[in-house]
């Protein structure tokens, strides 16, 4: 003999679990993305120190102080909003 059960939800939790099944896999790829766009800015950010540099507007030091600036402000922004994007919708009581 078969068991048969049943799973009563809430409209709450009805709507975190289709969210989970249907967005939730598409904010996983725009967190791949995030690493893309901080790859792609980073490379723009030194090419445009080099124009700088080569063009006599700015010193080698300061570019080199601008660059790691930015690049980690950038990698810290992409990381942030991948982990935000990968995390799956919660059902949260009280609300």
């Amino acid at each position: 003999m078969k068991k048969v059960t049943f799973n009563l939800y809430t409209p709450k939790e009805l709507w975190t679990l289709f969210c989970n099944w249907v967005f939730w896999p598409r904010h996983k790829k725009c967190a791949d993305w995030c690493d893309y766009y901080d790859g792609v800015l980073c490379k723009r950010v030194s090419d445009i120190l080099k124009n700088e540099i080569d063009n006599g507007s700015i010193g080698y030091e300061v570019a080199e102080r601008i660059e790691i600036a930015i690049k980690t402000a950038s990698e810290k922004v992409a990381k942030t909003t991948a982990d935000l994007m990968s995390e799956q919708y919660k059902f949260e009581y009280g609300d």
